[in-house]
């Protein structure tokens, strides 16, 4: 760009029909510097871009005109603007602008980042909070005969920072027997594992679960263990699906 600059120049300084762009001849070709942002800053998803250009030459300053910033794809106009981080979204983007001195156009750019929007549960420093569905089926063979049957429901659990799982789910067993859990787990790394916990005549009943799902993302398990006990034989399986929001208020 500034070779072409300097051609320029020097072809206005040789033509007998040179038009008067409105520089000093002798002089160098303006700089244009973009003040803010600075190049690779970094913004959280609730900062405030400030952009803002400056353009010399040499140490003294020259007017310009009709300045476009592009930041990220969004446009702006003005030798000073801003826009909030959440607008030009997360990633990296490269902030332009555009502008003239006289009737020649300059442009410059620097690169910067936008971090990802941190959602704050409100459930404790680092913790994030889960609800999501169960989809349990139950087959049942013992003193009572044979059956088998849906049990649909809810789960609902915190996460806390150092990735321990803990809380409760529920299912309506064929329409009409209420099945509670407790849950308990651990999440770590891109896996989760766990015991659902029901009671059963004073009697704890702990079926195991394993998953996936990463920290504040979207997490899901499956469970299926067969119990036999004095001739009866339960089998609980069936999978529970979670996703990070807000706590109820």
């Amino acid at each position: 760009m500034r070779a072409l600059l300097a051609f320029a120049l020097f072809a206005s300084c040789t033509s007998d029909t040179a038009t008067d762009t409105g520089q000093d001849d002798a002089g160098p070709p303006p700089v244009v510097t973009i003040v803010l942002p600075e190049s690779d800053q970094v913004y959280a998803w609730e900062d405030t871009i400030e952009v803002e250009v400056a353009v010399k030459r040499g140490k003294e300053e020259v007017a310009f005109r009709s300045v476009v910033w592009s930041v990220g794809g969004e446009t702006i106009k003005g030798e000073t603007a801003s826009i909030k981080a959440q607008a030009v979204g997360a990633g990296d983007h490269e902030v332009s602008v555009e502008l003239y001195v006289g009737d020649d156009k300059y442009t410059e750019s620097v690169d910067i980042v936008v971090e990802e929007e941190i959602v704050d549960t409100g459930v404790g420093p680092g913790s994030t909070h889960y609800e999501g569905t169960m989809a349990t089926h139950v087959w049942y063979d013992g003193d009572f005969g044979s059956f088998d049957a849906d049990c649909p429901g809810t789960v609902t659990f915190d996460v806390s920072e150092e990735g321990v799982m803990s809380g409760t789910g529920w299912c309506l067993l064929d329409g009409e027997y209420d099945m509670y859990y407790v849950i308990e787990g651990q999440q770590n790394g891109a896996g989760i594992s766990g015991t659902l916990i029901a009671e059963q005549d004073g009697e704890e009943v702990r079926t195991p679960f394993t998953g996936t799902g990463r920290a504040g993302e979207t997490m899901t398990a499956n469970y299926d263990k067969t119990f036999n006990d004095s001739g009866e034989s339960v089998r609980i399986a069936g999978t529970f699906t979670a996703d990070p929001v807000a706590p109820p208020q």
